[in-house]
């Protein structure tokens, strides 16, 4: 389960929990056992993509917010889509920097290098509060590179990269990993905070190497 959000539980102790790119939601019942209740598929003719939020109402009722709308699971496993609404974005919307100092952004293709991207925090966020663990770069949603001698420690550091009084957080992903091509103008980052909040932020490229 790929980015799950913070769990809930219903009534007589089932403990439910979504995930973001998977799209789906697990029961994991009082005696151990793990099924999936719902999947990208969502009431069969709405699909369930990027889950951002699940609750359990007073009835067992589970609700979980999609991009197509809030779907419910009841008791008896009935998935309907309780209120709906045009797709959306889930989570924040975050201010991103890549190559700080550059203003064309290039990245080169052939490199096997990194790329380094600051994510800018402000007055709404603090980037101390930011899971690195869960931070996804480009269309492959590569994940942040180690640190040069541990195999186990994200690359992340802070500083105030636009002189503006916050901190920014600054990490680093490899070129190869991160899925970008030639004809791509912009790329994207897409984490959670320790809430279990998701947030994304785009910024434009250059691409460089094509030729």
């Amino acid at each position: 389960m790929t980015f799950p959000l913070p769990i809930v539980t219903d009534s007589i102790g089932n403990l439910y929990v979504g995930a973001i790119w998977s799209s789906n939601v697990s029961r994991r019942t009082p005696d151990g056992t793990t099924v999936q209740v719902m999947d990208a598929t969502g009431d069969g003719v709405h699909p369930l993509d990027y889950t951002c939020g699940i609750a359990v109402d007073a009835n067992d009722n589970v609700h979980v917010l999609g991009s197509d709308g809030v779907f419910q699971l009841d008791p008896g496993g009935t998935v309907t889509r309780f209120v709906p609404f045009k797709p959306l974005a889930c989570g924040l919307g975050v201010a991103i920097d890549i190559k700080p100092g550059s203003g064309s952004n290039p990245v080169n293709l052939r490199s096997r290098g990194v790329v380094p991207t600051a994510i800018l925090g402000s007055s709404s966020l603090r980037v101390d509060q930011i899971d690195v663990d869960t931070l996804a770069f480009g269309p492959a949603h590569a994940a942040p590179a180690h640190d040069p001698g541990n195999a186990v420690t994200r690359a992340a550091h802070t500083q105030d990269v636009n002189a503006d009084g916050f901190p920014d957080l600054m990490i680093h992903f490899a070129v190869q990993e991160t899925g970008i091509t030639c004809g791509d103008t912009g790329a994207s980052l897409s984490g959670a905070l320790h809430s279990g909040t998701t947030f994304e932020g785009t910024d434009t490229i250059t691409p460089l190497g094509c030729k």
